[in-house]
């Protein structure tokens, strides 16, 4: 019983840990300038997680991926987003032989 409680409050735990979107966001058309460009490729489901920049001075920002099954948010530090590798497994092992849905939110822009 005690490890069902201490398994319970770590699910707890890590779900508290995602990033939450935010509440309002603005759609604009077109595709976020990213480095490196990983824009309509085909992922291995064995590949290190795809990191990546906002080649627009973003400094704060999101990530969702997400797929029939499984989402995951990421913020961004310092412009740089740092997929964690555990979650990036999950998703990839979660969408292999469809796809999933990257969807950038924006946040302050330096400058």
């Amino acid at each position: 019983m005690k490890n069902i409680i201490a398994y319970m409050g770590l699910v707890f735990f890590f779900i508290s840990c995602q990033p939450s979107l935010p509440d309002k966001y603005r759609e604009v058309a077109g595709q976020p300038v990213i480095f490196p460009d990983y824009k309509e490729v085909t992922i291995p489901v064995n590949i290190a997680p795809l990191n990546f920049t906002m080649d627009s001075g973003m400094q704060d920002g999101y990530v969702h991926f997400q797929n029939a099954s499984y989402s995951l948010q990421v913020k961004a530090k310092r412009g740089q987003f740092s997929i964690p590798a555990s979650s990036w497994k999950k998703l990839l092992e979660s969408s292999q032989g469809s796809f999933f849905e990257v969807i950038v939110m924006n946040g302050k822009m330096n400058g």
